[in-house]
């Protein structure tokens, strides 16, 4: 197709300290800390704080990740 030209070594060391690149790092992280966390604990917050029943337990604990999947698929298309 075309030619590359020799760019040199990619700099590492350099990307993996930025602070752009740390700062995504920190920001998933803790994204990913706080669905784990929801994901763990609302069937039991949901249960022992609320007292919801059983039978609404499922219900409830799983609907923000059906909106999440909704919202997802339409946003994605704008």
């Amino acid at each position: 197709m075309g030619s590359r030209k020799n760019a040199g070594p990619t700099p590492w060391m350099s990307i993996m300290t930025s602070k752009p690149f740390l700062a995504a790092i920190i920001a998933q992280l803790s994204f990913s800390f706080s669905v784990i966390l929801m994901q763990t604990y609302l069937p039991t917050f949901l249960k022992q704080v609320l007292r919801v029943p059983l039978k609404f337990n499922g219900i409830f604990a799983i609907l923000p990740f059906i909106m999440q999947i909704i919202t997802k698929n339409i946003v994605s298309n704008i």
